[in-house]
């Protein structure tokens, strides 16, 4: 699960903006998901911690490259 350890932070960043969409997706698309409150729980958890793995892989991790580039950056001699 070193993955989940990486992204957490994305996670964390983005897991309030996740939630919020994916519960209102899932209430408006899924008749009758709220008499399942507990699989509605999992599946939105679910849906959120690998939204934040993606954002993790797809943004943070370039951007962490870019900088780390940046600030080691030497000229030749």
């Amino acid at each position: 699960m070193p993955l989940l350890g990486d992204a957490s932070y994305s996670i964390y960043l983005t897991h309030i903006a996740f939630e919020g969409l994916f519960t209102k997706i899932m209430f408006k698309t899924i008749p009758g998901i709220s008499t399942f409150p507990a699989a509605a729980f999992i599946a939105i958890l679910l849906l959120t911690l690998i939204a934040g793995c993606i954002v993790h892989i797809a943004a943070e991790k370039p951007l962490l490259k870019f900088g780390r580039s940046i600030m080691f950056y030497t000229k030749a001699p």
